[in-house]
């Protein structure tokens, strides 16, 4: 960082208390990644449990299909206001933050609609069980709302209230869930199914949207509350998340598709033993989640000013903590991975050599560091996004053979090798682009 006017002793003093402050933020964050990580465990432990393993992988197959179809319904805001509304609040321009805000929400809100039209006539065309088809009909309701949510969940970010919007996503949201599941069961004691289990999903996302609303609002300084939205760039911030809609389009096939092909292929059970061992797995990657959400507005401030060097701390430090985190975690899970996937039921203990070959791929990403991040808001969507999509083309080629031919167990090594090909390949580009080495393997020199 240059800073005119401030000796080299001061301007190493204040990079200093940054590097602390980013040190603070993400381990604020990885504090609630992990309460937030335990708790989402044990809350799909006790719907595993209370639903039983048909309607449980129901519920399942639907979640993954809904979060495939929310990329259609967020359109990109999700990722992308997080890039305009820090850009704009660190230049001070309210207005503009405001603008974005406004062009996000109207959008997702639009593009949810039409999401669930399609999703409702394709669960009425398309022939499924009735469990099934129920559980699809009222999934579909919650879009519009769910993107509303994740724009103001990124929202927060960008108005460095990373640690507020963490908090509703992770800890929040799976506690409202399990309270309204309870409630469902015990006091009005309905049918135990898929069906009531997404019916309290839409509850819970409807509760989040208007927490999360209430807590962008209050984010925004008192002075600046009343300030007109300027949406004169909302053409500009629709093209740039329309790339952002490629990328994450790509990146959640690759993360849901093995769960909807074996769904398919071996039924919802098999399904939801699959998913179990894939959640598992994904706890390794929680340090990366938490450091992102403090990483990405830096990223895109630093980036926008030019400051190479700050861009490169920041993400450094993000490395350290997702590789750390990945280490430490991976090694626990693996000792207590059978007691880990029997608490959702002895079943899912089977589950335990996806989870093995799973937490490989999830320990190179983490070594990776915040790849995608670094492209997205550095100004590089595009490659991140040509990135996703070969990574895409390669998985479908591959992971129909690999069922076929070596079982659930061959869907799982497809996955893993797509994840780690996929974030060599972005750690490549964001050194050859960017001339940041995002990896935990940097020379201290460098920054």
């Amino acid at each position: 960082m240059c800073i005119p006017g401030l000796s080299s002793e001061r301007r190493a003093v204040l990079l200093r208390r940054l590097s602390l402050g980013f040190a603070i933020s993400a381990f604020g964050n990885v504090i609630i990644g992990v309460a937030g990580q335990a708790l989402s465990y044990l809350v799909q432990a006790y719907a595993a449990n209370l639903l039983g393993d048909e309607d449980y992988g129901r519920y399942t197959v639907v979640f993954a299909w809904l979060d495939v179809l929310m990329v259609s319904a967020v359109i990109g805001f999700d990722r992308s206001v997080v890039r305009f509304v820090a850009i704009a609040r660190g230049q001070d321009r309210w207005s503009e933050v405001y603008g974005a805000l406004r062009v996000a929400r109207r959008s997702v809100l639009v593009a949810g609609a039409v999401t669930t039209v399609v999703l409702v006539v394709a669960a009425l065309l398309v022939p499924m069980d009735n469990g099934l088809a129920n559980t699809f009909l009222i999934g579909a309701l919650v879009l519009p709302a769910w993107a509303v949510f994740r724009v103001n969940s990124g929202a927060l970010g960008g108005l460095k209230r990373v640690a507020h919007g963490r908090f509703l996503v992770s800890i929040a949201r799976p506690a409202t869930w399990f309270g309204v599941l309870w409630v469902a069961t015990s006091v009005l004691e309905l049918d135990r199914t898929g069906a009531m289990a997404m019916s309290a999903h839409v509850v819970t996302i409807a509760l989040m949207v208007a927490v999360s609303w209430f807590v962008v609002a209050r984010s925004v300084p008192r002075s600046d509350r009343c300030v007109e939205p300027d949406v004169s760039r909302s053409r500009e911030w629709r093209r740039i998340s329309a790339q952002f809609t490629v990328s994450s389009a790509s990146r959640v096939l690759v993360n849901r598709a093995d769960i909807l092909i074996v769904g398919m292929a071996f039924g919802a059970a098999e399904a939801g033993v699959y998913a179990v061992a894939s959640r598992l797995a994904q706890l390794l990657a929680f340090g990366l989640s938490a450091s992102n959400s403090v990483v990405s507005p830096l990223v895109a401030e630093h980036a926008a000013a030019g400051n190479r060097r700050e861009v490169q701390r920041a993400v450094y430090q993000s490395s350290l903590i997702s590789t750390a985190s990945a280490i430490v975690i991976g090694f626990v899970t693996l000792l207590a991975s059978d007691f880990l996937l029997g608490i959702f039921g002895e079943r899912f203990v089977d589950g335990r050599p996806i989870f093995v070959v799973l937490a490989v791929g999830q320990v190179v990403n983490a070594l990776a560091g915040p790849v995608g991040i670094a492209l997205n808001m550095g100004g590089h969507e595009r490659t991140n996004s040509r990135i996703l999509m070969v990574s895409l083309l390669i998985y479908a080629a591959v992971a129909v053979p690999a069922i076929i031919w070596f079982d659930v167990i061959g869907m799982a090594v497809v996955t893993a090798a797509i994840r780690v090909l996929r974030s060599l390949w972005m750690w490549w580009e964001v050194r050859r682009r960017m001339g940041v080495n995002s990896s935990v393997f940097v020379m201290g020199s460098k920054l």
